[in-house]
C-alpha cells in the first residue's frame, strides 16, 4: 500500500474503501446515481440560495432527506470566496464579465481541510450541447485539452447515455507524490435549459486493470450547465469538486490544488474556443439530428436507414453501421414521399475496414494535436501583445521615475564606495607608517639592550678584579708605619756613626 509519497512498486490488489458504496445490481447503481445528482443540487442550492433546480427534479423528498443526512447538516456550512481568476483572452465581448469566481465550502468559518468542496463558475462562449460534448468525452486526447493531468481513461461498464462506470488515472502536479486513480460512476441529466453531469467514486471489486503506481482516491464532482436566455451561443458553467486524495498528503499540497480551480475553468474555456474553430458546424448538426430523431419518432414505421448527418457526426462507424454491401439514405422530398438512394461500401473485410478507421482516427488526432499546439502558441503571443498594449503613458512615466530613482541610488552607492576606498587606502598608509615606527623603536631597543649588556659586563669585570687591589693597599697601609719607622731609625743610625 502506498502512503502517497513516491511511486509504489509491485502488483496492486483491488482494495475496498469503506466510505464509498459497493453496488451489486442495476437498482443500486441507479440509486447511487440519483443520490450523486441530488448532492450536486444541494451544493448549488447552499452556495446560491436564489438558484432554482429544474422542475423535473422536484418532489423527491426521500432522496433529499437522505442527502441532507449524508453530508452532515449542509445548511450549517458556509462558502468562502477564493481568489477570482480573470480571463485575459476573453475576446471582443467587453460587455460580459469573463471572470471565473471560486468558492470553498468551509465548516463554521474554519478550514475543513482536504475534504471540502470547491466551486467554480463562469461563462462559456458556446452552446450548452457543445460544452457537454467537450466535458463528457471519453477520448483521452480531447480530455487532455482541458484536463492536463489525466493519464488514462477506460470504460469499465456502459449502461447507456445516462450512466456508465469509468476508470481514470491522474499524474501528480507535484514532484515526489504518487499519482491517483479513481473508479467513478458517471451520470448525465438533461432538461430543456439545464444539463447536469455528475461523478461519484464507487468500489468495483471485479476490476483488474488498476495502475500499480497510483493511489486510489475518492471524488464527488459535477457540472451544472445552464442556457443563457437570448444568446444560444453562451452558457453558464458551474463546477463542483469534492476530493479526498487519501494517503499521507501534506495539507499545503491540498490547499494549493484548491487554488487551481479557476485555472481549470480557464482551460475548459480555451478548449471551447479551440473546438469552435475545429467544429464550426457542430450546433447545426445537433439541430439536424434532433429534427431527424423527432421525425422518426412521429412516423408510424421506423426505417433502418441512416442519415448522412448522423454518419458525419463523431461516432464510431463500426458500432453504428452494420456490415452490408451498401446502405440507404431515405430523405423526404417536397411532396412527402421518400426516395431510397444506395451508396456502395468498399469491398473489404471487417478487419481491414476497422484498421482503416483506426488509421484515419490516428491521423486526425495528430492533426488535432498540431493544430492545438499552434493555437496555444498564438494565444500566448496574443496574450503577451495584449499585456504590452495595456501599458499606458502613466505606466511608462512611472517606470521612468523608478529608473531615475534607481540611477540616483546607484550614484549615491558609487560615491559611498569611492569614499570607503579612499578611507581604506589612508588606513593602509597609516598602518605602514606605524609598522615602520615600530621597527625603528625595536631597533633602538635592541641597541640600548646591547649597550646595557656591555656596561654590565664591564662592571662585573671591575667588580671581580677590585678585591685583590684592596687587600694589597690594606697590607701596605698596615705595614707603612713600621716601614717608615725602620727607615727613620736606619737614617738616624747612619748619621750617628758619622
Amino acid at each position: 500500500m502506498s502512503w502517497g509519497w513516491f511511486d509504489p512498486k509491485g502488483e496492486r490488489t483491488e482494495e475496498l474503501i469503506s466510505e464509498i458504496p459497493t453496488p451489486k445490481n442495476l437498482e443500486e447503481y441507479r440509486k447511487i446515481s440519483s443520490l450523486s445528482l441530488h448532492q450536486i443540487l444541494h451544493y448549488q442550492e447552499s452556495s446560491d440560495p436564489h438558484w432554482k433546480r429544474p422542475k423535473e427534479l422536484n418532489g423527491n423528498v426521500d432522496i433529499d432527506r437522505e442527502i441532507s443526512n449524508n453530508i452532515d447538516n449542509l445548511g450549517s456550512f458556509s462558502w468562502l470566496k477564493l481568489k477570482d481568476t480573470p480571463d485575459l483572452n476573453a475576446g471582443g465581448e467587453k460587455m460580459l464579465d469573463w471572470t471565473i469566481t471560486c468558492q470553498d465550502r468551509n465548516k463554521e468559518g474554519g478550514n475543513e481541510g482536504p475534504t471540502s468542496c470547491v466551486k467554480a463558475q463562469g461563462l462559456m462562449p458556446c452552446s450548452p450541447q457543445r460544452l457537454v460534448d467537450i466535458i463528457c468525452t471519453n477520448n483521452i486526447l480531447d480530455r487532455k485539452k482541458w484536463d492536463e493531468n489525466v493519464k488514462g481513461m477506460e470504460i469499465i461498464e456502459d449502461f447507456g447515455k445516462e450512466m456508465s462506470i469509468l476508470y481514470r488515472t491522474y499524474k501528480s502536479p507535484f514532484m515526489g507524490i504518487a499519482g491517483r486513480d479513481f473508479i467513478i460512476m458517471n451520470g448525465l441529466f438533461e432538461s430543456k435549459d439545464t444539463y447536469i453531469t455528475y461523478q461519484t467514486s464507487i468500489n468495483y471489486p471485479s476490476f483488474k486493470g488498476a495502475d500499480p503506481s497510483a493511489v486510489r482516491g475518492v471524488v464527488k464532482a459535477g457540472f451544472i450547465i445552464e442556457k443563457i436566455e437570448g444568446n444560444p451561443q453562451l452558457c453558464r458553467c458551474i463546477r463542483f469538486v469534492w476530493l479526498n486524495p487519501r494517503g499521507m498528503i501534506p495539507n499545503w499540497v491540498v490547499q494549493a490544488s484548491k487554488g487551481l480551480a479557476g485555472s481549470g475553468m480557464l482551460k475548459i474555456r480555451q478548449a471551447v474556443r479551440v473546438d469552435l474553430k475545429e467544429r464550426p458546424d457542430f450546433d447545426a448538426r445537433v439541430v439536424e439530428i434532433k429534427k431527424s430523431e423527432s421525425s422518426r419518432d412521429n412516423s408510424p414505421s421506423k426505417s433502418e436507414s441512416i442519415s448522412l448527418i448522423q454518419y458525419a457526426d463523431r461516432q464510431d462507424p463500426i458500432r453504428k453501421l452494420e456490415r452490408k454491401d451498401s446502405f440507404e439514405w431515405s430523405p423526404e422530398n417536397e411532396k412527402g414521399k421518400a426516395h431510397s438512394i444506395e451508396f456502395p461500401l468498399p469491398k473489404t473485410s471487417s478487419e481491414e475496414f476497422h484498421s482503416q478507421i483506426i488509421k484515419h482516427k490516428q491521423q486526425k488526432e495528430l492533426k488535432d494535436q498540431e493544430l492545438s499546439m499552434k493555437l496555444q502558441r498564438r494565444q500566448m503571443i496574443a496574450q503577451k501583445t495584449q499585456e504590452l498594449n495595456q501599458m499606458t503613458e502613466s505606466h511608462v512615466d512611472q517606470l521612468l521615475r523608478t529608473l531615475s530613482s534607481i540611477q540616483s541610488e546607484l550614484q549615491q552607492s558609487s560615491d559611498v564606495v569611492e569614499r570607503l576606498y579612499v578611507e581604506v587606502q589612508q588606513e593602509k598608509q597609516e598602518r605602514k607608517r606605524l609598522c615602520e615606527l615600530v621597527e625603528k623603536q625595536q631597533e633602538e631597543l635592541r641597541r640600548n639592550k646591547l649597550e646595557k649588556m656591555e656596561e654590565l659586563a664591564l662592571i662585573h669585570h671591575r667588580a671581580s678584579a677590585s678585591p685583590k687591589m684592596s687587600w694589597g693597599m690594606i697590607g701596605l697601609a698596615v705595614l707603612w708605619p713600621f716601614i717608615t719607622y725602620a727607615l727613620a731609625d736606619f737614617i738616624r743610625k747612619r748619621r750617628s756613626r758619622k
